[in-house]
């Protein structure tokens, strides 16, 4: 389990270091600044019951770098392998590319890859 973490550089040393987002299995983490905020989007690997098969969520998190300000969210949460997401800023948008399987790629042979999804996020309405 991981937590997300950011922090400030000067070049030569970290400093006020915060916590995005508690324990969780991170991985694929991608960002992309629009404004004054960044927006974070990485996969969230969700424990499987004793029934069912893991699956991983996309979710991303919106900072306003100098506020402080932080807000987390599940973006693709449908019972599929969602892995991989990139983020690029595109004029006054955030688009999200991530790849969506019926199961773990790396866990089993037999999954099927359903392609790869791309998402728009805007800050502004």
């Amino acid at each position: 389990m991981y937590q997300l973490w950011a922090a400030k550089f000067n070049g030569r040393r970290f400093y006020e270091s915060r916590m995005l987002r508690g324990a969780g299995n991170y991985s694929g983490l991608s960002s992309a600044a629009l404004d004054s905020a960044i927006v974070v989007a990485y996969a969230n690997q969700l424990r499987a019951a004793a029934d069912t098969p893991a699956g991983s969520d996309i979710d991303i998190t919106l900072t306003a770098g100098s506020a402080g300000r932080v807000a987390s969210s599940s973006y693709v949460h449908d019972g599929t392998y969602n892995i991989t997401p990139d983020a690029a800023r595109v004029g006054d948008a955030v688009f999200v590319a991530y790849n969506k399987w019926s199961g773990s790629p790396e866990e089993s042979s037999k999954s099927i890859n359903y392609g790869t999804f791309i998402g728009k996020i805007e800050l502004k309405f």
